[in-house]
C-alpha cells in the first residue's frame, strides 16, 4: 500500500506541473486492482494453509494430499501476482524515466 501512496503523489505532482501523466495513473489503477486481488488470493492461501496444518496426514493420508495440491496451486497464483507487480513498476519507472526526460528537455 505504501508504493500506492507514493505512486498517487507522484502522479499529482506531475498533474500539477501540467505533464501527461495519463499513462502513469494507468498503472497505478493497475497496481491497485493487482494489490486486491493479491490480498483476496493471500487470505485464501493462508486458510488453505491452516486447513492443511489441520490434517493429519497419517490418519487422513488421501485429505492431505487434496489439501497440499490445493495449496500449491494457490501458491502458484501468488507468484503470479507477484510477477505482475514487478512488471507493473518496471512500467511505472519507464513511465517516470519518460516525465524526467520530458523535463530535460524543456
Amino acid at each position: 500500500e505504501s508504493i500506492l501512496k507514493l505512486m498517487s503523489s507522484f502522479n499529482s505532482r506531475v498533474v500539477e506541473n501540467k505533464l501527461d501523466a495519463s499513462n502513469l495513473i494507468g498503472i497505478a489503477n493497475d497496481y491497485q486492482k493487482t494489490w486486491e486481488s493479491f490480498r483476496s488470493e493471500y487470505t485464501a492461501y493462508y486458510d488453505a494453509m491452516t486447513t492443511l496444518i489441520e490434517v493429519d496426514c497419517k490418519t487422513e493420508p488421501t485429505t492431505f494430499n487434496d489439501k497440499l495440491v490445493e495449496l500449491r496451486q494457490k501458491r502458484t497464483g501468488l507468484n503470479a501476482r507477484v510477477n505482475q507487480f514487478e512488471a507493473l513498476l518496471d512500467k511505472y519507472q519507464t513511465g517516470v524515466n519518460a516525465v524526467k526526460d520530458s523535463l530535460e528537455k524543456s
